[in-house]
């Protein structure tokens, strides 16, 4: 049994009652953070709704090709329009995050104040727009370098499905096929021009033009990787600003944030309705 099937087999025998659908997502941090968001969108949510980590976009992706009824969310990563519009033509079902991930939505200064607990706003300085300024000192200071590492990651990440396509690894190592030294020249030639430095330094150099317009809440919303950047930036910030060794966590900043309202898609095709709750 492949592991996208035995994720199937679980929802349906430990989650799933009549009349419920499944709305699935990557990971843990994911359930997490969209229980709290459910909560707040309609307390009623469960009604109707399973909500399931499946372990990752690859399974999301499998299993919502053999189940038509379930939702799935999945981050954006580095897939731009071009991809996302190819993707939910095959798969209706799949709906994709507006940013970079889920921690997308604990990068951005002015969106970063509204989800701090009050005990923890009062150490900022008086006035929101002062707080924000303070915040944004401390986690933008190193911007571009993690713009650029989000180009990049655009640009390299997707080589290995870009290279399954191509016939990788799958067309010389087929038991049916005996290649000859042409052959096997010429397979591992259509790899290698595809792998060509010159080419990825120029599609790179097309990324990074092509986001230089951006303001930089835009980059820190779908640019930026977040998992990364919040660990890395927005930890060590709140560290500094609020005098303390522990981190405030990703399910706490959330608790306090109000429902993004890029995410009022998800709850359209939930045929959940925000606005009476």
């Amino acid at each position: 049994m492949k592991e996208f099937e035995w994720h199937i087999k679980t929802i349906l025998e430990t989650k799933i009652t009549e009349g419920k659908r499944a709305l699935i997502v990557e990971g843990k941090t994911d359930e997490l953070v969209f229980t709290q968001l459910l909560k707040k969108v309609d307390p009623q949510w469960e009604t109707n709704w399973v909500l399931a980590e499946v372990g990752g976009k690859r399974n999301v992706v499998e299993i919502l090709s053999k189940q038509p009824t379930w939702l799935g969310i999945v981050d954006r990563d580095e897939w731009d329009n071009a991809q996302l519009s190819q993707r939910q033509q095959q798969l209706p079902n799949l709906l994709v995050l507006p940013r970079f991930c889920i921690e997308n939505y604990l990068t951005v200064p002015g969106e970063l104040w509204h989800c701090l607990p009050q005990k923890q706003k009062v150490k900022l300085p008086e006035g929101r727009d002062a707080a924000v300024q303070s915040i944004a000192a401390l986690i933008t200071e190193n911007l571009e370098r993690w713009v650029q590492f989000g180009a990049l990651w655009a640009i390299i990440n997707p080589l290995w499905d870009e290279l399954r396509l191509l016939g990788f690894n799958r067309d010389l190592l087929d038991p049916e096929l005996v290649l000859d030294e042409q052959g096997f020249r010429a397979q591992c030639a259509i790899w290698h021009s595809h792998l060509e430095p010159q080419g990825l330094w120029l599609r790179y150099q097309e990324k990074l033009a092509a986001i230089q317009g951006q303001t930089d809440d835009e980059n820190l919303r779908t640019i930026v990787h977040g998992k990364k950047f919040f660990k890395a930036a927005v930890t060590p910030a709140f560290r500094q600003l609020f005098a303390i060794q522990s981190t405030i966590s990703v399910e706490d900043l959330f608790r306090e944030m109000p429902v993004p309202a890029d995410l009022a898609f998800v709850w359209q095709r939930m045929e959940l309705n925000p606005e009476e709750n």
